[in-house]
């Protein structure tokens, strides 16, 4: 993948260090939490809440869920190609592009490559370099094969097709009733829905990188103790890169389509201090 300027990113003035100014790299969740697929509720249901395998009650229309969501939760934007017409977006994760010297001025120097949050800024915990939290949960390589997908699939959807001409001229004739029996589009953009829910429901059980997807050795080692429930450590050691990644439960992958295409949103933990990688000793 060629270099890409991340444009979601910037740098801010750091009060207590003023010569490393801060790098932004998560910013603000607008997106609402997933509600999980039930089936209709029956007259002795509440239609204002819905039951889920945890036996806890989630209302569906309550604000003060949604912005104790929006509070503890981060989104991490992934910037489009620029060089290419149809929407296509880059498989380096944020801080790893070696051409990006403006807001990570030494790449190869950095802690482990993961994002350490050392600086507090408005109640959110930021770093001095491009490297983003979402390095704290995801390897380069599988990082790059889940945004590889996600742009085949929109290739899929938005590529010139040579044979689309004749489509168009078999759709006239029929009066519609080819693209309506077979719509490539909507067949494209329907794997790319299902392959986004399918991650994200990997993600949450626990099956995305447990020996499936990447090199991974993974002991299920609860460490909640220490680093909270929702950012405990996974025990998920990588090899070559001797650390330790935090759970993915609570990342998220958003569709694409959700923001027009803008950009590749991964909804993430809130930072905080005890997310740090550790690094496992050699012996």
């Amino acid at each position: 993948m060629s270099s890409v300027y991340n444009y979601h990113q910037y740098q801010q003035y750091n009060s207590k260090s003023p010569s490393k100014p801060l790098v932004i790299t998560h910013f603000p969740n607008p997106y609402p939490p997933p509600q999980p697929k039930q089936p209709n509720p029956t007259p002795k249901q509440d239609p204002e809440s819905i039951k889920i395998k945890t036996n806890t009650t989630i209302p569906t229309s309550n604000p003060q869920l949604l912005h104790l969501h929006q509070q503890n939760t981060r989104i991490v934007r992934i910037p489009r190609l620029t060089n290419t017409d149809i929407p296509q977006f880059s498989n380096l994760l944020p801080g790893e592009d070696p051409e990006d010297q403006v807001l990570n001025p030494d790449p190869h120097n950095h802690v482990n490559h993961h994002f350490q949050p050392r600086f507090n800024f408005q109640n959110q915990w930021f770093d001095t370099t491009s490297i983003s939290p979402l390095s704290n949960y995801l390897t380069s390589e599988q990082f790059k094969k889940i945004v590889d997908e996600v742009n085949l699939y929109l290739r899929q959807m938005y590529e010139p097709r040579s044979w689309a001409l004749l489509y168009m001229v078999l759709n006239s004739l029929s009066f519609g009733l080819i693209n309506g029996l077979f719509d490539v589009d909507k067949v494209a953009f329907g794997k790319l829905q299902r392959f986004v829910e399918d991650l994200n429901l990997r993600f949450e059980s626990g099956e995305f990188g447990s020996g499936k997807d990447g090199n991974e050795k993974k002991n299920n080692k609860d460490r909640a103790e220490s680093h909270g429930e929702d950012n405990k450590i996974d025990e998920r050691t990588i090899d070559g890169d001797n650390c330790k990644l935090l759970s993915l439960k609570g990342v998220r992958l958003i569709s694409p389509a959700d923001n027009g295409f803008l950009s590749l949103d991964f909804e993430i933990p809130k930072p905080v201090p005890e997310m740090v990688v550790q690094v496992v000793e050699d012996k």
